[in-house]
């Protein structure tokens, strides 16, 4: 497990050299490794629960699909990965629904992000193409409802590795879009990829009997 760890952050850091010098080569080779090093966590280690790991893993594989469509800067190819990345989302939402969290503490939690959801919206819509502003917003409120579902675990069963491990993926997602419809800058990536790939880790170690 340490080695995946290790490789995961390794291969990040080659990612990020990669969209610095922009040389795509080198992020389509260590960007899919450094996934692969998340998706592989969760299967060595010993889960306490199979159907929670196994949507956490469904979340982990799809997450990988769409690093990859998110390496051209297509708009074909940014819709597959926004695709992939919802579907992440959703598998992650059935996951953590099915440990029983306190689904009123969700909804309290849930009406606590509608601030930060519409600041956001607010400041991302405008610069959203109007085709493609429905599916963000589909996809904003997908982030959220997980973002509600890991703080009620963490209010009922204390789990803190869910919750970090989904804030990160909710942050970073923040780095995407702001590098895809306000500014395209390396400084996104460079904060919002390390913040990415930590989330998606500590979320593939949710799946054990120790977290």
């Amino acid at each position: 497990m340490e080695l995946l760890i290790a490789g995961c952050a390794l291969f990040t850091v080659l990612t990020l050299v990669g969209e610095k010098l922009d040389r795509k080569a080198i992020c389509y080779v260590c960007k899919p490794i450094a996934s692969a090093c998340f998706v592989a966590i969760p299967f060595v280690l010993e889960a306490s629960d199979l159907q929670y790991r196994n949507f956490i893993a469904a979340g982990l594989m799809l997450s990988l699909a769409g690093d990859v469509f998110l390496i051209p800067k297509t708009k074909l190819a940014f819709l597959l990965g926004l695709g992939s990345f919802l579907l992440a989302h959703v598998a992650y939402v059935v996951a953590f629904a099915s440990e029983s969290p306190r689904f009123d503490y969700a909804g309290i939690a849930l009406v606590a992000l509608l601030f930060p959801l519409i600041v956001t919206m607010r400041w991302l819509i405008p610069n959203v193409p109007r085709k493609m502003r429905s599916p963000v917003v589909l996809y904003t409120f997908v982030i959220t409802l997980m973002m509600a579902l890991a703080i009620s675990l963490y209010v009922t069963h204390e789990r803190a590795i869910v919750l970090a491990g989904a804030a990160l993926f909710y942050v970073s997602d923040l780095s995407v879009a702001r590098d895809r419809f306000v500014e395209r800058a390396f400084i996104n990536r460079a904060w919002g990829l390390p913040a990415y790939y930590a989330g998606q880790v500590l979320l593939s170690l949710s799946v054990s009997s120790f977290a």
